[in-house]
């Protein structure tokens, strides 16, 4: 699917009709601290999203590039003004500040839990009423359910989903359909990928398969007429090869031609954008693992994750608003407005960030190297064991500012 770029031990894939490719932050990124470009502020200290000169250098917060604005993993170790995570003790030392006996947070003194209140990121609180300890279903706030209804849906004491239009709870799991979570076609409820598609099954982004007509094959989940593919040098639409020179005919290499949208025009490889074109990027909505890869909650008590998402490119960033407890937020929010063509193409960098009380934990970040302009996207986060920390729906369009 491209090029991946690596910044650091984990991989990432993005699910799109045309190749995108990302690198994705794990072992040696941020799991705990502010995360990587979440501060909403441009370069000049302004809040929200600016265009800037894209050759001003690297992402600003890049730990890569800055060590000083490496969020910190550990909440002992001193955080990017030098202060303590957590919490100091009687002789000053810094402290995580998750325990029951010495609980705080930011660098204030570790105080006890007393009575029944036990220590929850950094603060001292009184334990759900429904918990793991007493809830074989899910909790519905106070309320232990059984775990299984499309609207109050899981397991282990864990806090219920709703789960999306055309999900059903299936054991305490919401099983999203077909259309939702494939990357090559379905077939009813069955994901057809890429390998196993054949001229009889062939498709992308969760389409029904089709068939393709005599004289085609199925190519990374197109039909392409092989006569044309391997004698065009320009593009073939359908079986009839065109010189792939004109914007709503325009490709290369017997590639299907495409249509390009605005602010694109056709080049020697097809289309290409300009690279001063003003875009905005909108986070749509997105879908986030129900636990971390070790298997554990992000939240205390078997909690859902508060998730947010910051986008970054260079000169600019954004964030969106926290949606409480859901591990399928909606959010339809522009994170980065007026931001040009040369600036995304210098790589796009995606986290989605659990917001907790003292330190926020990014579920993931990953790094969109090639970008699809003028379409609905859905980019995948995944480890190197193909463990899917997120997924989020965005659109790159053209600024309406």
């Amino acid at each position: 699917m491209g090029l991946l770029r690596r910044i650091s031990p984990w991989t990432a894939a993005f699910v799109t009709s045309a190749a995108l490719s990302l690198g994705c932050a794990g072992d040696d990124a941020p799991l705990d601290g502010e995360p990587v470009g979440s501060s909403g502020e441009t370069d000049d200290g302004s809040s929200g999203s600016t265009s800037v000169d894209p050759s001003a250098g690297t992402f600003p917060t890049d730990p890569t590039n800055d060590p000083t604005n490496d969020p910190t993993v550990d909440p002992t170790s001193a955080d990017e003004t030098g202060g303590c995570g957590g919490c100091l003790d009687d002789a000053g030392a810094c402290q995580p500040g998750t325990a029951d006996a010495a609980c705080g947070v930011l660098g204030e003194s570790c105080a006890p839990c007393e009575g029944s209140t036990v220590c929850d990121e950094g603060a001292c609180v009184e334990p759900p009423a429904c918990s793991p300890d007493n809830c074989d279903g899910c909790c519905d706030g106070d309320d232990c359910v059984g775990g299984d209804a499309d609207a109050a849906c899981g397991a282990g004491g864990g806090q219920c989903s709703d789960c999306p239009d055309g999900a059903t709870c299936e054991g305490g799991v919401c099983d999203l359909p077909c259309e939702d979570t494939c990357d090559g076609c379905c077939d009813g409820e069955t994901c057809i990928e890429g390998d196993d598609q054949s001229v009889g099954q062939c498709g992308v982004q969760g389409a029904s398969c089709l068939a393709c007509d005599g004289g085609f094959e199925c190519n990374a989940g197109e039909c392409i007429s092989t006569a044309c593919a391997g004698s065009c040098d320009g593009c073939c639409d359908g079986d009839t090869c065109l010189d792939g020179d004109v914007a709503d005919e325009c490709g290369a290499g017997g590639a299907t031609c495409q249509s390009c949208g605005t602010n694109l025009t056709c080049g020697d490889t097809g289309c290409e954008p300009d690279p001063m074109a003003l875009w905005d990027v909108t986070v749509l909505d997105g879908t986030i693992s129900l636990t971390d890869p070790d298997g554990d909650a992000w939240d205390s008590f078997n909690g859902l994750p508060d998730p947010y998402v910051t986008m970054e490119v260079v000169g600019a960033n954004g964030e969106t608003e926290v949606i409480d407890g859901d591990i399928f937020p909606v959010w339809n929010e522009v994170v980065l407005m007026g931001v040009n063509s040369t600036q995304l193409e210098g790589g796009l960098e995606i986290s989605v960030v659990d917001s907790d009380i003292g330190f926020d934990t990014t579920i993931g970040t990953c790094v969109a190297s090639e970008i699809n302009y003028n379409a609905q996207v859905v980019g995948t986060c995944t480890t190197e064991d193909d463990f899917e920390l997120w997924s989020v729906t965005f659109t790159i369009l053209p600024s309406a500012g």
